[in-house]
């Protein structure tokens, strides 16, 4: 019997250290969970405002509008905001693009251009979003300085004519294309991003322009990205090769058309087919003094 009271008292013992552990691991399961649920908040909290918002069908089509607004942004003049834009503007989608002018949205679904002009004078270009990012709608204005036209995301390969001939490349931003001095501009053009060529003029022109095929200017080899150059290239001379299209879209392009001078390599030709507005062409394309160049035109319709 003496060993009862001495199993009591482990059993005792036992009971307590139980208690001991159960308070412990109570005591430490709320801290787990603040802890736990500090880590989500701070997790969450990580996430930019901007990735939180869905973006509306304007900044879809124009990211000039999905960028944070500048003080420059904001200080849109009083006169340009009443500017005859037939609509409401909203004042949190005003962007400042170049010189003086601003790109702007309605609450009625238009997008616009506004920038003075001497005197009191206010240039104004609106169109519907959907149409404007199709190209449908142009969406233009400009001064006797510069004109500023609005283009979708994805618009590349920008190439201003002038009238002595030349011709130069120009950037693509805040998605506008600024060229200045338009007096001698005849022809900007551009590819959006569907891959179809725009191409806007300034005065008339021939319907037509001839492609002499001479002989004595060699097609050279083509180099290993022959086909995507000559691809390109036709695109970009549209103005120049049917100067009358307004837009033009590659459908298709083959190796090793016929060539008719003698002792010719009809492999170092790319025939490149372009829908036109109205009609389908085929430029033939080849390498000349180390440049893709059409060197012959069929038209076809």
């Amino acid at each position: 019997m003496s060993e009862f009271p001495a199993l009591k008292d482990a059993l005792v013992r036992a009971a307590a250290r139980r208690r001991r552990r159960r308070r412990t691991v109570g005591a430490a399961v709320p801290a787990f969970a603040i802890a736990a649920a500090a880590f989500v908040f701070a997790f969450a909290s990580s996430t930019p405002p901007e990735q939180e918002r869905v973006a509306s069908p304007l900044s879809q089509r124009f990211s000039v509008f999905a960028r944070p607004q500048t003080d420059a942004d904001r200080a849109l003049p009083e006169r340009l905001a009443r500017a005859g834009t037939g609509g409401t503007i909203d004042l949190a989608l005003t962007r400042r693009v170049a010189d003086g002018a601003y790109v702007l949205a309605t609450r009625e679904g238009s997008v616009c251009i506004v920038m003075p002009e001497r005197g009191n004078q206010i240039k104004v270009s609106c169109g519907p979003v959907a149409r404007a990012a199709a190209g449908d709608a142009p969406v233009m204005t400009g001064t006797a300085k510069q004109t500023v036209r609005l283009v979708a995301d994805g618009t590349r390969d920008v190439i201003v004519a002038y009238g002595d001939g030349s011709r130069s490349e120009v950037p693509v931003r805040d998605n506008v294309i600024v060229v200045r001095d338009p007096d001698n501009v005849r022809v900007v053009s551009w590819t959006d991003a569907a891959g179809v060529r725009h191409v806007a003029r300034r005065a008339s022109r021939s319907n037509l322009l001839l492609l002499l095929d001479d002989c004595r200017r060699p097609i050279e080899p083509l180099p290993a990205d022959g086909v995507a150059q000559a691809t390109r290239e036709a695109l970009l001379n549209v103005d120049r090769i049917y100067p009358s299209a307004k837009r033009a879209r590659v459908i298709g392009t083959q190796l090793a058309p016929p060539r008719s001078c003698p002792g010719s390599d009809p492999a170092d030709t790319v025939a490149v087919r372009l829908r036109l507005d109205t009609r389908d062409i085929v430029v033939l394309m080849g390498s000349i003094e180390g440049k893709l160049t059409p060197y012959r035109l069929k038209v076809e319709g």
